[in-house]
C-alpha cells in the first residue's frame, strides 16, 4: 500500500485513522468505512472542480508559504527558495508578463517567482503561481526557449490542471474521514499531485498546445519549445535518488517532440526571443 503524506490511499483497501495529527495503527476497512471515504472524496472533488477565482487565489498563496517553511517541509515534501533580487528574477517577471496577457486566462493575476535550484524544472500551481529554477534558465539557450517553458506553465494553470489532478485523486484514492475535508488536505494533497505523483500525460500533451498557441500570439519565436525539449533530453542530470527535473515532472517528451514538430510551421522559426547574448546577460552570475 500507498500512503502519501496527505492521508490519501493510493489503490488500498486498508483504513487508516487521523486525527490531531497523529496516525494509529492500519486495520482493515470496513466495507461501510471504505465507502464513507470514497462518497467523502467525491464531496471534495466537486469543491475543487468548483473553485472560485478568490479560492484559487488563496490556495496558492497558502502553497506558496508553505514550501518557502523549512519547518514545513514534513508535510510538503519539499522547500524553495526565491530570489527577488537577481535581475533574472524581473526578466523571469517580464517574460511571464507578456505571456499572460495573451494567455486563455488573461483576467487572472499571476506571480513569476525565481526559484535557487540547479536542477532544470518549473511547475505551477493553483491562482496564477509559476515557479522557474535557475538551473532551467542557465539550461536554455535563449528567451524564446525561457517563454516555451512558462507558457506551458501558464496553460497547466489557464486549464486548471493541478486542480483536476487533485479532484481526481479525491475521487479514485478515496478520501480519508477525520482530516478536516478540503482545508486539510490542501498543502499536502498539491504537493502529492505536483511533486510524489506521476504528471498527466494528457495535461502535458494539452499544455504543450495551449504554450505554443501563446508563443504565437506574444509574438516569440515559438518553435524554441521543441529546441528546448531536446536539449534537456540531451541532458543527463544527477540527483539525489530520482529525477527531479523537467523529465520526471513532464512525461513523455518525445512524444511530446513529435507531436509538436507537426504542429509547427515556417513562421515558428522567427521571432522575438533569439539573442542567446540577450538572454546570457540576463542570468548572469545565477
Amino acid at each position: 500500500m500507498k500512503l502519501l503524506k496527505s492521508g490519501l490511499f493510493i489503490a488500498s483497501l486498508a483504513f487508516t485513522a487521523v486525527a490531531c495529527g497523529t496516525q494509529t495503527a492500519q486495520r482493515e476497512a470496513t466495507p461501510q468505512e471504505w465507502g464513507d471515504s470514497v462518497r467523502a472524496g467525491q464531496a471534495e472533488a466537486e469543491k475543487l472542480r468548483s473553485l472560485t477565482l478568490e479560492e484559487e487565489y488563496k490556495y496558492g498563496a497558502e502553497f506558496d508559504a508553505a514550501i518557502k517553511d523549512p519547518g514545513r517541509a514534513k508535510e510538503t515534501g519539499v522547500t524553495i527558495k526565491t530570489n527577488e533580487t537577481h535581475p533574472a528574477a524581473a526578466y523571469v517577471k517580464g517574460i511571464g508578463q507578456r505571456l499572460a496577457l495573451q494567455s486563455s486566462r488573461s483576467d487572472l493575476t499571476y506571480t513569476f517567482q525565481l526559484v535557487e535550484d540547479d536542477s532544470i524544472n518549473a511547475f505551477a500551481t493553483m491562482g496564477g503561481y509559476v515557479y522557474m529554477h535557475s538551473g532551467l534558465l542557465k539550461a536554455a539557450e535563449n528567451e524564446a526557449q525561457v517563454a516555451a517553458v512558462m507558457a506551458h506553465e501558464i496553460a497547466h494553470i489557464a486549464r486548471k490542471h493541478a486542480l483536476q489532478a487533485m479532484a481526481n485523486q479525491a475521487v479514485y484514492g478515496g478520501w480519508v474521514k477525520g482530516v478536516g475535508g478540503l482545508g486539510g488536505l490542501m498543502i499536502s494533497l498539491t504537493s502529492a499531485v505536483l511533486f510524489q505523483l506521476p504528471g498527466s500525460r494528457g495535461f502535458e500533451f494539452e499544455a504543450d498546445n495551449f504554450g505554443l498557441e501563446n508563443l504565437r500570439r506574444t509574438g516569440y519565436a515559438s518553435e524554441q519549445m521543441v529546441y528546448f525539449f531536446k536539449n534537456v533530453l540531451g541532458k543527463d542530470e544527477p540527483n539525489d535518488g530520482g529525477r527531479r527535473d523537467w523529465l520526471s515532472t513532464h512525461p513523455d517528451t518525445s512524444r511530446r517532440i513529435f507531436a509538436l514538430q507537426q504542429k509547427l510551421t515556417p513562421a515558428d522559426s522567427v521571432g522575438y526571443g533569439l539573442r542567446s547574448a540577450d538572454h546570457q546577460r540576463m542570468i548572469q552570475g545565477l
